[in-house]
This record gives C-alpha cells, sequence and structure tokens, in this order.
C-alpha cells in the first residue's frame, strides 16, 4: 500500500468522542504499510486569522472544539512522520460549499474587493 487518504467525515456531536480514536486506528493501521498518508482538512485549526494573509506556515490557534481536536489530529500525524514511521502531509481546504457555507461566500465576496470582513463567528 502506498498511500492511506483519510477524509473521514462525521456528525459534529460525535466529533469528540471519535475522530480521535479513529485516527489512532488509521496511523496503527498504516504505519508500516502505507509510506504516506494525506489528512483531508479545512482551516479550523488555524482559528482565528492572526496575519492578514494566512497560509501553511500560519500559527495554530483553534478556539473551536472542532479545531482543537483537528490540531490534535495534525499533531499525531506530525508525530508518525518524526518517528519515520509514515510520511504525513496536511491538505487543508476552506468550507466553499455546503448548507452553511454563506459565510465563506461573504468572506469571500468582500476579499475580492479588497473590503474588509467583520462577520466572524464566534
Amino acid at each position: 500500500m502506498e498511500l492511506v487518504f483519510h477524509s473521514v467525515g462525521l456528525p459534529y456531536p460525535e466529533w469528540e468522542s471519535k475522530q480521535i480514536p479513529i485516527m489512532n486506528t488509521i496511523l496503527q493501521g498504516a504505519s508500516g504499510l502505507a509510506k504516506r498518508m494525506v489528512l483531508v482538512h479545512s482551516v479550523y485549526a488555524y482559528g482565528y486569522p492572526q496575519t492578514p494573509l494566512v497560509s501553511e506556515t500560519h500559527p495554530t490557534d483553534p478556539q473551536t472544539k472542532k479545531g482543537k481536536i483537528r490540531r490534535e489530529m495534525e499533531e499525531m500525524l506530525a508525530k508518525a512522520h518524526d518517528k519515520g514511521k509514515i510520511e504525513g502531509v496536511v491538505a487543508r481546504f476552506p468550507d466553499f460549499y455546503g448548507p452553511y457555507a454563506d459565510i465563506c461566500i461573504r468572506f469571500c465576496g468582500r476579499f475580492w474587493k479588497r473590503k474588509p470582513f467583520t462577520g466572524w463567528v464566534r
């Protein structure tokens, strides 16, 4: 096996109890069998933007429970990577689609017009 592509999604109420055990199981099962793992995530682990432009070097400082869980999963992958168990990468995608994507659509509309956005949900 060359690659593990982890994109498991769960209903929000199940995140706290199931995401970390699932990640542990995937890492244990993949270590030694797969060479690489892609962890598909969103930008929740970044938390609120601390700089005008957010890049992959932006610090992770999540304020939400889901963001903290995502950061923990990313740290688990980084630890396995550092120990040589698997090559890991996190692919982060914003929430541009779905029934609650209106905040992203409002943000992007203002961003492209170079206007400030004040609608962060806290």
